[in-house]
């Protein structure tokens, strides 16, 4: 996940989709993982998927109902609050595979963005040392497309390198929870 698009007058693009993935809406959420999302009990997408009878007996989407459910990826409601659920999940997931972020603002935003970005699995593998080559590879050519990600790749002589490079760098451009720092304080006021 990099984010929505924007359009040209600056507002977000809820309608964005990547082309190189299955990724929508303005949380970009993968297909599977809005799905695993709505059934997994105790979060916002659960509690609608369920209201609207979309989960089946065993708390399953329904064949049926994939579509609808999907489709929600596109409602800003929806993309919000699953993204702070799904935050939520991957820093409690990492948090378990013995990683301590601590309190930090900064770093819990940093966890939670590479939770999202490449699920709570990679996103433990990246933070305790590493992915794999063809790991590294594969969702480098997803994010920035082939021909970039053979450039950058070249570049180092390593894709794992390369990844991190590039992913390190995105993080510390557009991570940044400093900018609403103000906005907090003055809603507390």
């Amino acid at each position: 996940m990099t984010g929505a698009a924007k359009r040209p007058d600056g507002s977000w693009n809820l309608m964005s989709r990547n082309p190189r993935s299955s990724a929508a809406g303005l949380g970009q959420f993968l297909s599977g993982t809005w799905i695993g999302m709505a059934q997994q009990p105790g979060n916002w997408l659960n509690d609608v998927a369920r209201q609207k009878g979309w989960l089946d007996s065993n708390g399953r989407v329904a064949p049926a109902a994939r579509g609808s459910l999907l489709a929600l990826r596109y409602d800003a409601t929806a993309s919000i609050n699953s993204i702070a659920d799904y935050a939520r999940s991957n820093i409690a997931t990492i948090r378990r595979a013995g990683i301590r972020p601590g309190n930090d603002p900064q770093v819990l935003a940093n966890m939670a963005y590479l939770g999202h970005h490449l699920g709570p699995g990679d996103a433990i593998r990246y933070l305790k040392g590493g992915l794999s080559e063809s790991r590294a590879a594969h969702l480098l050519k997803a994010q920035v497309g082939s021909a970039q990600a053979l450039e950058k790749i070249n570049r180092t002589g390593d894709a794992a390198v390369a990844h991190r490079d590039w992913l390190n760098g995105y993080i510390a451009r557009k991570i940044r929870p400093d900018r609403f720092a103000g906005l907090q304080q003055a809603s507390t006021s």
